[in-house]
């Protein structure tokens, strides 16, 4: 059985998208944990229909946040291995049944796919396919909610998300999954196919928000440096991405400043930083 958790806040009016993906999976072999994290709109009543299919749970808890909800989904899940798909996106009918052509394959930790973002006039305005990451250079995978099928037990080893309301949760929980599917020879399989849609739009989205993206990006740096430091790139652009919020911000000039001076300290032939640091001082 897959489990799929779904945490939802006031998504009234988009959440019957994401159950009827769902609902219409040709892998049948499911079942869809929906965890309600204190929504204030009629979202219970939106769900109630849905709830006569026994294989789909509702739970209502008070808010905590999208990754402590996730948590919570993953505590009721029966099944052997659990994903994720936030209650305004979609998944392909052939999602679940692509990811599942690989559980039988020995030592298979995690399955990735593709995939799309979609405007509000349905416009498909980017395509994301799994890729080799500049830390983990030999593992070609992507960690986006929707994107990713994981064995339940190795989630729960790895203490599973961060229950701090992180912007970046999925990378913070691949710097902790990759080195466990490393230290313990296990394997990471990518499809190379668009199977789930994420839906831009107005509404809240926890990467649209700028403090969620600089607290998220500090706890990164703070948390998982030596991971971090063996990517060529990844503490320049974690401490550009730093001094870019901080500045949308408004915070301290001296912690825009120093933030990009760090990111000009690990990629000092990168021209773009220095003008960045520029515009940062006459700020």
């Amino acid at each position: 059985m897959i489990s799929i958790i779904t945490p939802t806040y006031n998504r009234a009016h988009l959440i019957q998208r994401a159950i009827l993906s769902i609902v219409n999976q040709t892998y049948t072999d499911w079942e869809l944990i929906i965890v309600d994290d204190g929504s204030t709109d009629n979202t219970e009543e939106i769900i109630k229909p849905f709830l006569e299919d026994t294989r789909i749970s509702y739970y209502k808890k008070e808010n905590t946040g999208p990754t402590h909800s996730r948590n919570v989904g993953v505590s009721f899940a029966k099944g052997e291995w659990i994903t994720f798909l936030d209650s305004d996106d979609e998944a392909k009918q052939d999602w679940l049944t692509k990811f599942s052509s690989f559980f039988d394959v020995e030592k298979t930790a995690m399955v990735c796919c593709g995939c799309e973002y979609v405007d509000t006039n349905n416009i498909i305005v980017k395509k994301t396919l799994p890729d080799k990451n500049i830390i983990f250079k030999d593992i070609k995978y992507l960690m986006l909610c929707g994107t990713f099928v994981i064995k339940k037990i190795i989630f729960q080893q790895i203490n599973g998300y961060c229950n701090s309301p992180l912007a970046n949760e999925n990378t913070e929980l691949s710097y902790r999954l990759i080195p466990y599917v490393i230290a313990n020879k296990l394997k990471v399989f990518s499809i190379d196919e668009i199977l789930v849609t994420l839906h831009v739009h107005k509404g809240d989205r926890f990467s649209a928000n700028w403090r969620a993206v600089y607290d998220g990006t500090k706890y990164l740096i703070e948390n998982h440096y030596d991971v971090i430091k063996h990517g060529k790139l990844a503490l320049p652009n974690f401490y550009g991405i730093l001094a870019n919020t901080a500045y949308k911000l408004k915070m301290n000039k001296m912690e825009i400043i120093n933030n990009q001076l760090n990111a000009i300290r690990h990629r000092p032939l990168y021209c773009k930083g220095y003008l960045r640091l520029i515009r940062y001082i006459l700020f």
